[in-house]
């Protein structure tokens, strides 16, 4: 099961958020709009880029509709009118520091904090262009959640063909595993989640971005295509690399423009009612952790010290037997200390081992500025892990 270590936010409550947005008669959608939403938090999403909407809802007094409030996120304020008791609705001011964020509200009847932990600043998204190629950045500014878990937002909005992506950070070792690797959208859904199994692939056309079920998914026959990680070598330097792919959104896009199937209105619902998902604006969560200084150097000698003390021990065993061959009670002395030294030299090598990954930790609450490498290959098809490493070499590189 994917790991949701984003857990501060998307919390094991009931999704309760439907029932305060969603009109009653609103059905869900079949294609890929149909996602379940977030679970409910205070702070919904709990990140955001700059001009992005943010709702705050009340807690422990309500809001006085028509009365204005300031909204300080960090150092930066927004003033909003109320439009309901519950809840207020403003757009995350420019200038935020990306990191975890403290929220200030106050206005007539209100003064209340939101602790930093529930919602995080986010830099501007990388925005990505409709072709292939190394997009690197040297530096770029990187939110990180209270809870250490990296975010990186990504604009695909001008990105319609097949495309394989892939995300890495060369100047951090990062270490992660597919479960550790969540996509949201910008509004905090979490894009791998489905609500609806469908026989006909027409009715869940946008989404998917991590794989199918050949059986839910008919139209994607033979296609088969899991979360992927690409463990990196040079683990004192380099972080894994993350890869997923995106169908084409083509349909997509004629579909949600004037006059399409799936129109959006001014209230984010298509013509049936269905509510609209956005598939172009997304959040990459990593929660992975630092590997310490010389990482790789240290498991690979506890490994060797391991197999050379299995050895030593197997070869004093066979040299006991053939000395006391013929006295059972030395033979079976021998093979009680055989165990013991398979015992200890196994029980040495698990202690070693923890306090080695002991020393690896998640990274701190705020932000990083790192070297960050994203490839874009366009493909009718999944590419695995390996090829798009080895394929980066041949891409024309651009800076973003």
């Amino acid at each position: 099961m994917r790991k949701r270590s984003f857990i501060y936010l998307l919390s094991t409550m009931l999704p309760l958020v439907a029932l305060l947005v969603l009109p009653a008669e609103r059905v869900t959608a079949g294609c890929g709009c149909d996602h379940p939403p977030p679970a409910w938090a205070l702070v919904m999403p709990p990140f955001a880029s700059a001009t992005h909407p943010v709702t705050i809802f009340a807690e422990g007094a309500d809001f006085l509709e028509g009365e204005v409030y300031a909204v300080k996120f960090g150092k930066q304020s927004a003033d909003v009118i109320a439009d309901s008791p519950n809840s207020l609705r403003v757009d995350l001011p420019h200038g935020v520091t990306p990191g975890p964020t403290e929220i200030h509200v106050k206005g007539p009847g209100y003064d209340h904090k939101y602790p930093r932990e529930i919602f995080t600043a986010l830099p501007k998204p990388i925005k990505l262009p409709p072709y292939s190629g190394a997009f690197k950045a040297r530096k770029l500014r990187i939110a990180v959640a209270a809870d250490g878990t990296v975010l990186v937002p990504v604009d695909l909005s001008r990105v319609r063909e097949p495309t394989q992506f892939a995300l890495r950070f060369p100047d951090l070792p990062l270490d992660f595993e597919s479960d550790d690797v969540v996509l949201h959208n910008s509004d905090g859904v979490d894009l791998t989640i489905f609500t609806l199994s469908v026989d006909d692939s027409t009715v869940r056309q946008w989404g998917s971005y991590y794989g199918w079920k050949v059986e839910d998914d008919t139209g994607l026959e033979g296609v088969v295509y899991d979360t992927k990680v690409k463990k990196t070598k040079d683990k004192n330097v380099d972080s894994d690399v993350f890869t997923y792919w995106r169908h084409e959104f083509h349909t997509y896009e004629v579909a949600h423009e004037t006059g399409g199937t799936h129109e959006v209105d001014a209230e984010g619902y298509h013509p049936d009612g269905t509510l609209h998902i956005d598939h172009d604006h997304l959040v990459i969560a990593i929660a992975g952790f630092t590997r310490p200084k010389d990482y790789a150097v240290h498991f690979t000698k506890l490994d060797v010290d391991l197999e050379a003390a299995l050895a030593k021990a197997e070869a004093r065993y066979a040299d006991s037997l053939e000395k006391e061959a013929g006295d059972p009670e030395k033979i079976q002395k021998a093979e009680e200390e055989y165990v013991k030294d398979l015992d200890k030299a196994e029980r040495r090598y698990a202690e070693k081992r923890l306090k080695l990954v002991a020393k690896a930790a998640r990274l701190k609450g705020g932000h990083e500025d790192l070297d960050v490498v994203l490839l874009a290959i366009q493909s009718e098809n999944p590419i695995e892990p390996g090829a798009v490493v080895d394929t980066a070499g041949t891409l024309p590189e651009e800076e973003f």
